[in-house]
């Protein structure tokens, strides 16, 4: 969805993978898209980590579960916003463009 709307995507399938990725790459990722269940860390984890590398990284949560539980301790944590699934092409990039115009 994010590479109809122009967007340069990374995949990773894993927190592990997507935490080796970020490290090596982060100069060159403006938005993370993280979701709270992974498979081998949780997104929580994966987030505190993430921040270690770059205090200024920019996260997108993406979950099925609502927003409270891990997902509001992730955002309290300083994610800067959360999109419920499922969701349409429209909302995924409408969201990644607030995060990314978002100071």
């Amino acid at each position: 969805m994010l590479k109809t709307g122009g967007y340069r995507v990374i995949l990773a399938n894993s927190g592990k993978q997507a935490l080796d990725i970020y490290s090596r790459q982060h100069q060159d990722i403006d938005l993370v898209v993280l979701d709270i269940i992974m498979p081998d860390m949780n997104g929580k984890k994966v987030y505190e980590r993430l921040k270690k590398i770059d205090t200024k990284v920019k996260v997108l949560i993406s979950s099925g579960y609502s927003k409270t539980g891990q997902a509001q301790a992730v955002l309290a944590d300083g994610a800067k916003d959360f999109i419920q699934k499922p969701y349409e092409r429209m909302d995924i990039l409408h969201k990644a463009r607030e995060v990314l115009d978002a100071v």
